[in-house]
């Protein structure tokens, strides 16, 4: 998946943009600190309860999540994208 970030702010994560708009690649290794393991369960439990859940990947909500709240901060390391 291709990440768009600000910084250290992630601002999009997906396949729904090209690679000129992408500077990251996430390889779906995630931590989470402070609220930030409760946010993601709830936001898993509210996708679990839509029929499109089957057919989402978990980070479709990191992106929802990314687009929806203040700030969530990433490490990543390098500037190339490489191909889906």
């Amino acid at each position: 998946m291709k990440l768009i970030v600000n910084e250290e702010q992630l601002v999009n994560v997906g396949k729904n943009f090209s690679l000129a708009q992408a500077n990251g690649k996430s390889i779906g290794v995630l931590r989470f600190q402070g609220d930030g393991p409760a946010l993601f369960q709830q936001a898993m439990e509210r996708l679990m309860r839509t029929p499109q859940a089957l057919k989402q990947w978990y980070l479709s909500v990191i992106d929802d999540m990314a687009a929806s709240w203040l700030c969530l901060d990433v490490f990543y390391s390098g500037s190339s994208v490489g191909r889906d």
